[in-house]
């Protein structure tokens, strides 16, 4: 087991990709796996019970990753419980908003481009901020943020979220160089189409099969495919594997 008796924290637990990370960590071993949700308790509540299902023992916590204090707070409760912080994965951001993913760029408003870099980019920037310094004690640690593919290549659409996620990028970089020397590794990943729920909430036929047909897999991926991913970064698997950006997306972009 890849994740025997580590303490994980998964950040948006009741997203699909959250919510498949958080059960594949308690597969993998986890002693105590934490999801936070900032909208659907039920949801991560289900999380949460699957994962003491896969015989782990899990935890949904609500918080506002928009606000430094609520996050650290939160760190401190599961250093408080569980004694350690051995791993985060970063899948927590704004939900997807057509009026910001289809406007026109010169039409943006200033809370269309904040709404993104609040939730996604300070999201991920404070939870950091929020467990570095348990993982600095520790002497050891993995952190996986959450870019996207159009955050590395660019994209006509979402402008506001592709600069969010092209800004995560730069700071699992940024991160892996200042605590590399601490033994704390910080990578991302950058999921191409993947269906979860969300990303399938009205999507039409059409639209399905032309998104799926961009990769070479001619598929959308599957959440447990990203969430096996983050399961190789979050554990000692990957101990020489730091500052990298790891594309899961079927042969859409090559980098």
């Amino acid at each position: 087991m890849r994740l025997r008796e580590k303490v994980i924290l998964i950040t948006g637990g009741s997203g699909g990709l959250g919510s498949a990370t958080a059960v594949r960590c308690a597969q993998e071993g986890a002693k105590a796996v934490y999801v936070t949700y900032f909208g659907s308790a039920p949801k991560a509540e289900l999380t949460a019970r699957a994962v003491n299902e896969a015989g782990s023992v899990g935890h949904a916590l609500k918080v506002d990753l928009r606000r430094k204090a609520e996050i650290v707070r939160i760190a401190e409760l599961i250093k408080g419980r569980s004694g350690r912080i051995d791993g985060v994965a970063c899948y927590a951001g704004y939900p997807m908003d057509k009026e910001i993913w289809l406007g026109d760029f010169l039409t943006l408003t200033e809370e269309h481009l904040r709404k993104p870099v609040e939730a996604d980019l300070l999201g991920s920037l404070f939870t950091a901020q929020a467990v570095l310094p348990f993982m600095l004690d520790q002497k050891a640690g993995s952190i996986v943020l959450v870019s996207s593919t159009p955050g590395l290549v660019g994209d006509i659409a979402g402008i506001p979220y592709a600069l969010a996620k092209a800004a995560i990028a730069n700071l699992a970089k940024c991160l892996a160089k200042v605590y590399g020397p601490s033994g704390i590794r910080v990578n991302a990943i950058a999921p191409g189409s993947i269906a979860t729920p969300a990303n399938l909430a009205g999507l039409s036929g059409t639209d399905y099969e032309m998104l799926a047909n961009e990769a070479s897999l001619r598929r959308f991926g599957s959440p447990l495919e990203v969430a096996n991913l983050a399961i190789h970064l979050l554990s000692d698997e990957s101990s020489f594997r730091t500052g990298q950006i790891d594309v899961c997306d079927g042969g859409t972009v090559f980098r």
